[in-house]
């Protein structure tokens, strides 16, 4: 039992007293505003912004609004722009001639799904399925300054200008109020009606009531009401009226009350007004910003990159509950609410690396970080601990609360301390030198398990004493828990361990981890175990089984940090790329053979988290309260999300078909397309409407008759087939939003792609016609011309069985021959009945490509004018030219070839020789040109294109025979040469180098043959595992040199103390070798052990650096296995490996037979 403790009387420093108050401690505490708790942070929210650069026509926002497919219309100075969350398609009045103007001020929809647009100079406009329309008043006269378009819930239209009130009712009843019939002051910028009809309108004069045609003014005694740009209900009655002088509430009754306001905020000029579903009231100032009430309490709601003005110009809320902010010059802005939450905002205490967290038991958080120091967050207040209160570490990497309420603190350096009451007291793991606590576990009898880089220990809290764990000095600890039957089991950066009793079990990259690094272990209460790996994903354990879970089967990323389980039977999964959430039972269907993808979330910054990346690597990285609290840590500061509330995204996006292109042409998609012929690269791209998340908005799309299975596009926003037959075709698309619920209804697009004529039926029967009609001529015909083709078939069948043969001839004389020489004089003296020449000529391209040399001529002429080693230049001749072609040429008329190409000098010779025609081939090998042969003739117009083909095939032939005599005799050496050179690599792979014994690579091999062999006989096969004792020593004491010797003559004894038939020895690494004895039983193994013991101690070479022997000795591991089905020869290893750990434990120069395992014994 080792263990330390720093007390006064060994060095310690004295106990430090911690009382745990701001001012001892001299802690910092944020104010709420600093390190917001999570339930302040319900008035922040997620914010994107759009401007011009990102396609939106004008940054002056002056109205939204959602239609009934749920595309998003934005209104703006610069012209109407319909959004779907990634895309702005601008309508402008040059391309649109039904809009008169691109000053857009409002737009509204009606129940039919028909779009009002309002401009400022010209009136209004209606939209619907892609076009414009202009509203023309009934009564002739013109509409100036649209500012608002309202449909009452009795179906009456209201259109608000700058200059006048207009009504159209169902009836067709058209009137327009002035100042002339009370109307206050106008433009009139808003109205609202009530079920009784009457009307509520606000213009820049004040406010009014329209009831029937009689206008009624309300005012407020107390403060001056005019410029009412909004008017919305109220959900509990009345109305919220915003106005230049601040913000009003009417009655039903009409009477108009103040709202108070801060101070700040008084008299300032309300600009839009929204109600929203969860009954919250949003307020866009002029020149003071966005704020909302909430349950009676007005709050700031900041906005990022909003200029200095402030000016709020349009608030609207989508379907799926997104608030969508317009302003006067920075554009459209989305505010979501967040489904997590962050501690550490920037500039706070905790804007910093974080690791481990825990609970503290009361409702707070203990948070340990990167060098900074431990930290407690609760209620919305942060204190910091560091030096100064009693933390000598600052690097915090793990933490661990036990059943007493003690906190243990696991450091960088090696530091274990624990906070008892007001006490810090420092602990020293022994040999902690560069050891970081990354793991701390308490176990059911109360034991500390403390995790290092550098193994694991049990520490007895009672008196701080340290006991390594042993088989755990070469891991790195990264967690640490406990299964059934006091099971241990080690994340570490070796794969994952188990520790039960004696037996310990790995799993690694050799067995099937993706990933050697284990930062996350989950056990199940049915014993399954799950897997989180640095880099290769999730894995489930199961019954030996090994289960993976990645990106190629669904999971956003491969790395996984921390698992934990919450309530509802889900996992929530930490990595650099954010945290995922993924049902439990989805990763069982899809080990059960489920088909598809896992459907899984992701979660980061667009979810309310200050960064993406998450840490690990320390315990525990990341904390679930008894509340349902999911405390995460990341790169900068603390992500929180309450698992038990269901903040899920319910509403299935609309899913559209937007355009589709063929050939690079717009098809018109509304009803069934018909596309021509030959249509090739059909383009279809499509939309999804989820506004809350855009890019994690997923699309599956299926063509039927091509596409067996839904495609998973993933954010793909478009589908490509570069090649469609002729048919009918349906294209379906689905999609679903950020939280995976999916639209199965989805959009589609039904086309044909006509055939042409030629592919049609009545092509072929035309076709069929006309054959019928051409086959009655032809079949009289065919018989006269078939008597005359028999006559010419006799005949050529004749000549073509003499070219065989004398190709046959040719084929064997090369088969037989290996000098060129041989071949073609044997073509001179054969083929003259076939081929007519006098004379017959071969060149050869040199080395360099650059001439063509006579090697080989014979003629009947006597006369050889052009001998052997003439050359010829190859560039700009006409043989380069044949080369290029790769086709022979006839001259029937050399003396005029001649004539016209006096420059020729082999032309000159062989007509000196009396030849009068020529044939020439190129010859080639491997597509490489090799050189030419020539047929010479002394008549004139000798060679026909008959002679060609037959001419090609003896050419082919010999440039087959001359490549191959080329290379005969380069071939013979290079043999040779190969011979010497695998004699050499056979004996380098299978031998050790120093000791000339089998190698690892060769045990490997012969194991797995005797094993083989063994379970076929069924007769008993032993190991002998040995290792020389304290090696490490004798090359500390005489030297690596000196080592060596020593080995070569450990494994020449070793050689000759086995030499049985099958016996094998090997050298199994550094000091350890091996033994493998066929037909052996344990007595036999052990008695063969104890003779080589017996003549090593009689070689007596010296090891002065032993603490057992003045020799060199020798520890022996013995196992005997008798194979049946299913075993694997690895047991026997792992049994004699354990048996030679006995012998050394036991005080080596020694064996051990590892009986427990002895067949022989069991039967």
């Amino acid at each position: 039992m080792v263990g330390m403790r720093h007390s006064e009387d060994c060095g310690r420093e004295p106990t430090i007293r911690v009382i745990l108050t701001l001012a001892v401690l001299m802690a910092i505490s944020l104010s709420p505003a600093n390190a917001q708790p999570p339930e302040e942070q319900s008035h922040q929210f997620i914010t994107r912004q759009w401007t011009t650069n990102d396609g939106l026509p004008q940054n002056s926002v002056n109205a939204i609004l959602q239609d009934a497919q749920g595309y998003l219309w934005i209104a703006t100075y610069g012209g109407l722009a319909r959004f779907d969350g990634v895309r702005f398609e601008m309508f402008e009045s040059a391309d649109n001639p039904g809009l008169p103007n691109d000053r857009i001020l409002t737009v509204s929809s009606s129940n039919d799904g028909r779009l009002s647009v309002g401009t400022e100079e010209s009136g209004i406009a209606y939209y619907s399925e892609g076009i414009f329309t202009p509203f023309d008043p009934p009564d002739g006269m013109g509409l100036k300054g649209v500012n608002e378009i309202y449909r009452g819930p009795s179906g009456t239209l209201w259109i608000g200008t700058a200059v006048d009130l207009l009504r159209l009712d169902t009836s067709g009843a058209f009137t327009r109020f002035s100042t002339a019939d009370g109307l206050p002051d106008p433009p009139v910028y808003s109205f609202v009606e009530e079920a009784d009809g009457t009307l509520w309108v606000g213009t820049h004069g004040g406010l009014a009531v329209l009831k029937g045609d009689v206008f009624a003014r309300i005012s407020d005694s107390r403060s001056k009401v005019d410029r009412v740009r909004a008017i919305v209900p109220a959900q509990d009655g009345g109305f919220w009226i915003g106005a230049g002088s601040g913000l009003f509430r009417a009655n039903t009754d009409h009477r108009l009350e103040t709202v108070a306001l801060p101070t700040a905020l008084r008299h300032q000029a309300v600009r839009c007004l929204l109600s929203d579903r969860m009954g919250a009231l949003w307020i866009g100032f002029e020149f003071a910003g966005l704020h909302h009430i909430v349950t009676g309490e007005i709050h700031r709601v900041e906005i990022e990159k909003v200029s200095v003005s402030e000016n709020i110009s349009s608030l609207f809320e989508d379907a799926e509950g997104s608030i969508w902010v317009g302003t006067a010059a920075d554009g459209l802005f989305r505010l979501t609410r967040p489904r997590f939450t962050s501690v550490g905002r920037p500039g706070s205490l905790l804007d910093i690396p974080t690791i481990p967290i825990v609970g503290d038991g009361h409702g707070g958080v203990w948070i340990g970080t990167n060098c900074n120091g431990l930290f407690h967050f609760e209620d919305g207040k942060t204190t910091q601990l560091g030096r100064e209160a009693g933390l000598h570490d600052l690097c915090v990497w793990s933490l661990l609360r036990t059943n007493n309420g003690d906190l243990w603190i696991g450091a960088l350096d090696g530091e274990l301390s624990r906070l008892h009451g007001s006490e810090i007291q420092r602990l020293k793991i022994p040999d902690s030198s560069r050891k970081t606590v990354r793991a701390l576990y308490e176990t059911t009898n109360g034991t500390i398990l403390v995790g290092t880089d550098s193994g694991a220990f049990r520490l007895n809290p009672e008196t701080d004493e340290f006991t390594p764990i042993e088989r755990t000095s070469d891991l790195g600890i990264y967690f640490i828990t406990e299964g059934e039957d006091d099971a241990l089991w080690l994340g570490t950066n070796h794969g994952l361990h188990m520790f039960k009793g004696l037996d310990h079990r790995v799993w690694n990259r050799a067995n099937g981890l993706g990933s050697s690094i284990v930062r996350a272990v989950k056990l199940d209460s049915d014993g399954t175990v799950w897997i989180g790996t640095y880099g290769a994903g999730l894995y489930l354990l199961e019954q030996d089984r090994l289960f993976h879970f990645g990106t190629h089967n669904g999971l956003p990323e491969n790395i996984v940090s921390r698992i934990i389980e919450d309530e509802l039977g889900r996992f929530w999964m930490t990595g650099n790329r954010g945290v995922t959430m993924v049902e439990k039972s989805d990763l069982r269907a899809v080990v059960d053979g489920a088909p598809g993808l896992i459907t899984a979330q992701l979660f980061g910054k667009a979810d309310g988290m200050l960064e993406n990346e998450c840490n690990g690597g320390g315990q525990p990285a990341g904390w679930l309260s008894h509340e349902g609290m999911l405390w995460i840590p990341t790169i900068k500061g603390i992500a929180t999300v309450d698992t038990r509330i269901e903040s899920r995204n319910v509403l299935p996006p609309p899913v559209h078909i937007t355009r589709v292109f063929s050939n690079g042409h717009e098809v018109d998609h509304s009803e069934k397309s018909i596309l021509p012929p030959d249509s090739r690269n059909l383009e279809i791209h499509y939309t999804a409407l989820s506004y809350v998340a855009p890019p994690k908005v997923r699309f599956r799309y299926r063509l039927e008759g091509v596409d067996q299975d839904w495609q998973d596009a993933g954010t793909r926003r478009v589908a490509y087939y570069p090649f469609l037959p002729p048919g009918h075709y349906r294209f379906d698309v689905i999609a679903c939003n950020n939280d995976c619920i999916w639209n199965m209804e989805g959009d589609s697009f039904i086309f044909e792609v006509k055939p042409r004529f030629v592919q049609t039926p009545w092509f072929f029967l035309l076709l069929i016609l006309v054959i019928a009609g051409l086959v009655g001529g032809f079949m009289r015909f065919r018989q006269t011309e078939l008597r005359q083709r028999e006559r010419e078939l006799r005949s050529l069948v004749a000549n073509r069985t003499m070219e065989l043969e004398e190709l046959a001839a040719l084929v064997e004389k090369i088969n037989s021959a290996h000098l060129p020489e041989e071949i073609l004089q044997f073509v001179f003296d054969s083929f003259r009945p076939t081929i007519p020449y006098d004379r017959i000529g071969f060149a050869v391209i040199t080395a360099d490509s650059k001439d063509v040399r006579a090697v080989w001529a014979r003629n009947d002429t006597g006369s050889m004018k052009l001998e052997k080693d003439f050359k010829a230049a190859l560039e700009g001749s006409s043989l380069n030219h044949l080369l290029e072609t790769n086709k022979p040429r006839i001259i029937n008329d050399l003396v005029a070839y001649l004539e016209a190409h006096p420059t020729s000098e082999s032309t000159k010779r062989i007509v000196e020789e009396g030849m009068r025609s020529s044939l020439t081939c190129p010859m080639r090998t491997h597509a490489q040109p090799l050189g030419f042969l020539f047929f010479s003739s002394c008549k004139l117009n000798t060679y026909r294109d008959a002679h060609i083909r037959f001419f090609s095939q003896v050419a082919a032939q010999l440039s087959v025979a001359i490549e191959r005599s080329r290379l005969y005799s380069d071939l013979l050496d290079t043999q040779y040469r190969l011979q010497g050179a695998n004699k050499i690599l056979e004996g380098l792979a299978s031998q050790d180098g120093l000791t000339g014994l089998a190698n690892r690579r060769t045990f490997d091999a012969q194991l797995v043959e005797e094993w083989r062999r063994s379970l076929r006989s069924g007769l008993p096969l032993s190991l002998m595992m040995i290792d020389i004792d304290h090696f490490k020593l004798f090359n500390d004491t005489y030297g690596h040199l000196e080592g060596d010797n020593c080995l070569l003559r450990f494994a020449t004894e070793l050689q000759s103390s086995f030499q049985r038939a099958g016996d094998s020895v090997g050298r199994y690494g550094g000091e350890e070798f091996t033994v493998i004895l066929p037909n052996t039983t344990a007595h036999d193994a052990t008695l063969a052990a104890d003779r080589f013991l017996k003549k090593l101690e009689n070689l007596q070479i010296p090891h002065k650096g032993s603490p057992s022997s003045p020799w060199v000795t020798a520890s022996i591991g013995i196992a005997t296995e008798r194979p049946r089905p299913g075993d694997q020869q690895n047991i026997l290893i792992l049994h004699a490996d354990r048996a030679l750990y006995r012998a050394k434990e036991a005080g080596r120069n020694r064996y051990h037979h590892d009986h427990k395992h002895d067949p022989e014994s069991e039967s």
